[in-house]
């Protein structure tokens, strides 16, 4: 009873605040590491399964669609319903131009060309591309490489700046940006010039 191998845990931090939530996820993290026991920990909070965990399985009507490490499902979801269910994403669709490697060319509704990683065999075609809200950067000065778009909303959360802006083509992308001394909060309508890496950004299967 003292020593269990295994520990169940069943949504047990839902009724809490979030200060005090997050103050018993380090707990039960601390004793998981001193105690060694295998904890099931069972919750609908995004955040806190990454948070907790060292393997996630995420499922969908009963059953299991991928399993991995936080970083592992966060940041390489296997399909659309993995993505849109951990954490906030941008699905982006996009035409292959070339692909080389673990690295594809992609082009956009309104024709910009960008880069993504993938491990699939997909080399023609259409395919769908996730960009992290906090991956996609803000550009002090337009360049070759940064694609434009006009803000529709904008939030200010404290640390975090929230910005909802639409591309050409009408795609609408989420960014998250952190706030920094000098940095205005956009109005609603005014262009900017966002920017990402091929390594921000990952083909869905």
């Amino acid at each position: 009873v003292l020593r269990p191998k295994v520990v169940l845990m069943d949504e047990p931090l839902s009724a809490l605040d979030r200060r005090l939530r997050e103050s018993i996820q380090i707990e039960i993290r601390q004793l998981h590491q001193s105690l060694g026991s295998t904890i099931l920990f069972v919750t609908h909070d995004q955040g806190e399964a990454l948070t907790m965990s060292d393997r996630i399985a995420v499922m969908d009507a009963g059953r299991i669609i991928q399993v991995g490490t936080p970083t592992e499902i966060y940041r390489r979801p296997k399909d659309r319903f993995v993505a849109s269910f951990v954490g906030e994403s941008n699905l982006i669709e996009a035409e292959v131009v070339q692909k080389r490697g673990s690295t594809m060319t992609l082009k956009n509704r309104a024709g910009y060309v960008f880069s993504a990683e993938s491990r699939d065999a997909i080399d023609v075609g259409r395919v769908t591309v996730l960009v992290r809200p906090e991956r996609i950067a803000i550009s002090d000065m337009p360049a070759a490489s940064s694609i434009p778009a006009v803000v529709t909303s904008a939030l200010f959360l404290g640390e975090i700046l929230r910005v909802e802006a639409r591309m050409e083509g009408g795609e609408t992308l989420l960014i998250r940006c952190t706030d920094r001394v000098g940095r205005p909060l956009p109005s609603v309508g005014d262009p900017l010039d966002l920017s990402w890496g091929a390594e921000d950004c990952w083909v869905l299967s």
